[in-house]
């Protein structure tokens, strides 16, 4: 659901995975990078960046470039740049769906930067998690990056955790209330409260946070789902059956992708 669950479903093209495979030596699910192997030419992954297909948000891209630059302005091995590297290639496998090497890249960056100090990668990481369906890791991860600090994406994570997993729902509403106070202008973050609300079964509290997600980002066929099956069951059907052929028309597999989150037309 949300952009936050919806990347898990989006592949980008590989070549940019196989790249980072070959500059960090990963294999077989391990994170290995020695800090004596050469970082490849700085130019040629930036237009690896450029090359792949699929980034949906400028973020993503921003990252991966400065991922590229880190190698060649940071060649003696300073550990937090590393780190952050470990960190964005954890980014870049997770949006490919390689949920394991992902995993393994956040835990390096972790081991890397010190398990106190990365509240970041464990957000990536807890996202990883979830989308393998490990809860339990997943809601640890997240708890463990609000404990440095109180940010959204851990706020935000942990509440979708929660929301998903139908445990503790009231604190999962007060975690995504605080994420929305501090990033207002995220529309995933106003999905997830609405995906929650939803799963509270309160359906006219949802409207709200779906109709704010969809004024800032308004190309999420997950929110025009979720807001339709929202409509319906609060009686509004000729506005749910609309929701939902905007959802479809952005990808005809949306029933599919959201119904193991329990969103469908009847309970």
């Amino acid at each position: 659901m949300s952009s936050k669950l919806g990347h898990f479903m989006k592949h980008f093209f590989t070549p940019l995975v196989v790249l980072a495979a070959l500059c960090f030596g990963i294999a077989g699910g391990q994170a290995g990078w020695s800090g004596s192997d050469p970082w490849p030419d700085t130019g040629e992954l930036e237009a690896q960046c450029y090359a792949v297909a699929g980034f949906d948000e400028e973020h993503q891209l921003r990252r991966c470039i400065s991922w590229a630059k880190m190698g060649s302005h940071d060649a003696e091995g300073n550990a937090e740049s590393h780190a952050d590297s470990f960190a964005a290639l954890g980014d870049m496998y997770q949006s490919d769906g390689q949920y394991d090497l992902a995993i393994a890249a956040y835990t390096s960056a972790l081991n890397l930067n010190g398990a106190d100090t990365n509240n970041l990668a464990y957000s990536g990481r807890g996202d990883a998690y979830l989308a393998m369906g490990d809860m339990a890791k997943a809601e640890a991860d997240h708890q463990a990056g609000v404990g440095i600090e109180l940010d959204a994406k851990n706020l935000s994570g942990r509440c979708l955790v929660r929301a998903i997993w139908g445990r503790p729902l009231d604190r999962a509403l007060n975690d995504c209330n605080a994420a929305i106070k501090l990033a207002p202008g995220v529309s995933d973050y106003w999905q997830i409260r609405c995906y929650l609300r939803f799963r509270m079964g309160n359906y006219a509290a949802a409207l709200p946070d779906c109709d704010a997600a969809i004024k800032i980002r308004s190309n999420v066929e997950d929110t025009f789902y979720l807001r339709g099956i929202a409509k319906i069951r609060s009686g509004d059907t000729a506005g749910g059956d609309a929701d939902i052929a905007a959802a479809t028309k952005l990808n005809y597999k949306v029933a599919e992708k959201m119904k193991p989150f329990g969103i469908v037309p009847q309970p």
